[in-house]
């Protein structure tokens, strides 16, 4: 069975989406800094791992997006640990080298 990790889950879109896996009957684990089934923080590593145990599908949002690559590293972690797919909401622009979203854009397509 595929258990869910929904990164701002207590966020616009992470809320809705948490809400129609959980209707459609998936196990879903919310994720942001506060009020969600378990605490992330894209600056804190440590708060990675608990997040992503057990995890076999990502819905990956970017909080604040700013120059650098947190996102992508977590992508790359949450490969590494088991995860087997990964949706991300990203932007229209972000195939351009230079956007911030560009990295973590490139992990998901590969």
């Amino acid at each position: 069975m595929n258990k869910f990790l929904v990164l701002g889950g207590t966020g616009t879109t992470g809320r809705r989406i948490a809400a129609r896996l959980r209707s459609a009957g998936h196990d879903v684990r919310t994720a942001s800094r506060t009020g969600s089934d378990v605490r992330l923080d894209l600056d804190d590593p440590s708060t990675w791992a608990p997040a992503l145990d057990g995890i076999t599908a990502a819905y990956l949002v970017e909080p604040t997006v700013r120059p650098g690559d947190r996102l992508a590293r977590f992508a790359d972690r949450a490969l590494a640990s088991g995860v087997r797919r990964l949706v991300l909401l990203s932007a229209s622009r972000a195939s351009d080298p230079s956007h911030p979203l560009h990295a973590v854009e490139q992990t998901v397509r590969g």
